[in-house]
């Protein structure tokens, strides 16, 4: 069996599938731990072969532990040690160097890695897991997907902060997040209701612990929440103070970034 293994790091989270390359990457596997860094972590996992589910506590204080107690329990079902063709990984930031997928290598990793003072609830487990993965597959090559991607042709009205020109050039920007979720929920759309709905004005909504709304027109964002870090737009579970606090969050790392 040939597979490829996929990990999805959020704030307090760790999601992975794992696809059969043979069978139109139809899903073997689906599992996630939840409450990383709370009180109680908890494993659950669907098992597409018998349909089983089954769900339990366990002890993942951070990401790079999590990573770990994922790789051993898919040891112990018989998945790895086989031929795992790659690992994909969603990262929420690219910054300005990266606007697709990416093979992982060590530039990459330096070069994302200072993104995490903008997103510091996802960006250091995602770089934790890829790292572990790294350690315990050292052969096969990580792939890695990132959410700001999908904003990239984003129209300049939609992207730019009430800054000077030369403040934008350095990155100061309107981002964009949960740009894979909205890929995903267009094709969707596009295959449900057909390609002239799918290109007509649409306001799509991504609610979960992250919140966020995205517009697009004619199969493109045109505009979305989020600002400069994840933390700006609609209130949210990691948001505590209301949408006036999510906006200051955004301004003070703007301030502070000028002020450097």
């Amino acid at each position: 069996m040939s597979s490829i293994l996929t990990f999805n790091a959020g704030s307090s989270s760790l999601k992975i599938g794992v696809f059969d390359t043979k069978k139109s990457l139809a899903t073997l596997v689906s599992a996630s731990i939840e409450g990383i860094g709370q009180k109680t972590q908890t494993f659950m996992s669907t098992q597409l072969s018998d349909v089983s589910t089954s769900s339990s506590n366990v002890s993942c204080t951070n990401h790079t532990e999590a990573a770990s107690y994922a790789l051993q329990w898919l040891k112990n079902i018989n998945l790895i040690p086989r031929d795992v063709s790659a690992v994909g990984h969603r990262i929420v930031h690219g910054g300005t160097l990266y606007h697709s997928p990416q093979l992982v290598s060590q530039q990459m990793l330096d070069d994302i890695r200072p993104l995490a003072e903008i997103d510091p609830e996802h960006m250091p487990a995602s770089l934790a897991t890829i790292e572990k993965i790294q350690e315990s597959l050292p052969n096969v090559p990580n792939v890695v997907c990132f959410d700001t991607a999908f904003y990239r042709d984003l129209p300049k009205v939609a992207s730019r902060l009430p800054l000077p020109r030369k403040y934008h050039d350095l990155g100061l920007r309107r981002y964009g997040f949960h740009g894979l979720s909205y890929k995903y929920l267009l094709q969707e759309f596009r295959s449900n209701e057909g390609v002239d709905a799918a290109n007509g004005r649409i306001i799509f909504a991504h609610l979960g612990s992250g919140a966020s709304l995205c517009a697009t027109n004619h199969g493109s964002p045109v505009d979305m929440t989020m600002g400069f870090s994840p933390a700006g737009g609609i209130p949210m579970s990691t948001v505590s103070y209301t949408h006036l606090r999510a906006h200051e969050t955004d301004s003070y790392l703007v301030c502070r970034l000028l002020l450097e």
